[in-house]
């Protein structure tokens, strides 16, 4: 009897210890899990989730610390997300400050893109991704304008110059293209037609190339029809269609 009354004393003792041991741990656990929260609260992710993976080495079994790590970490990459598009905005200012549109565009494209990770979780520090969105979406809006006037501008020094393709390769750069862009193209895609028609007038047909002439049927086509030249352009495609037709270009 002496002996079973020892063991048993020796059995209750371990597991009041174990008990206790376990008490200590869950409740330590709880501990840091609630200063967890804390942290996530005032939006310190980075020790938020470091507070939940401390909890969880104490006692892996805290659902609730398994699910707020999760979403610290997604906050976290939220904050790295933001901290990326900011550095596209950076590019982006460089990028326009030398007159790179096309840097420009695909810079902030990518930013554009990133934003979508976030989208998918809605977790840290939205208000800023908000922001951030509002500034990259800005900032493009504002770029594009640059660009147009930009190249509007090469494109009347081109004119001046008497250059009308380069003119109007100037104005395939504008995307997307306004009505104004769209009647200045018109002008031109005329313009370098009657001059092809002038050439045309001037020599004798057995010297004129079937090829000259789709050339020109191509320039008219580019006419846009709220185009003030639309009915002048529609009139002399037809008359070189039919010339080419009939084999007389």
């Amino acid at each position: 009897m002496k002996i079973l009354r020892r063991y048993f004393t020796v059995i209750v003792f371990f597991g009041l210890l174990i008990g206790a041991l376990f008490y200590y741990l869950t409740h330590y656990s709880w501990e840091l899990y609630r200063q967890g929260v804390a942290a996530y609260e005032r939006g310190d992710y980075r020790q938020a989730h470091a507070l939940f993976e401390e909890s969880l080495e104490e006692y892996r079994y805290n659902q609730n610390s398994i699910l707020m790590r999760r979403n610290a970490r997604f906050a976290l990459m939220t904050e790295e997300i933001a901290e990326k598009v900011e550095q596209y905005l950076e590019r982006a200012d460089e990028a326009l400050a030398q007159r790179d549109f096309v840097r420009v565009e695909r810079t902030l494209q990518m930013a554009l893109l990133a934003f979508d990770d976030v989208r998918s979780r809605e977790l840290g520090d939205l208000q800023r991704i908000n922001e951030l969105e509002e500034r990259v979406r800005q900032r493009w809006s504002e770029a594009r304008l640059e660009a147009q006037r930009h190249y509007m501008r090469q494109a009347r020094e081109a004119v001046d110059a008497g250059d009308f393709l380069l003119a109007y390769s100037y104005t395939q750069r504008i995307d997307p293209p306004t009505r104004e862009v769209r009647l200045f193209q018109s002008k031109l895609a005329m313009e370098i037609a009657r001059r092809d028609i002038e050439y045309f007038l001037k020599h004798d047909a057995s010297s004129i190339a079937p090829h000259q002439v789709r050339l020109a049927i191509y320039w008219l086509n580019q006419v846009h029809r709220d185009s003030p030249y639309s009915e002048e352009a529609q009139q002399l495609r037809k008359k070189l269609e039919l010339a080419l037709e009939g084999g007389t270009p």
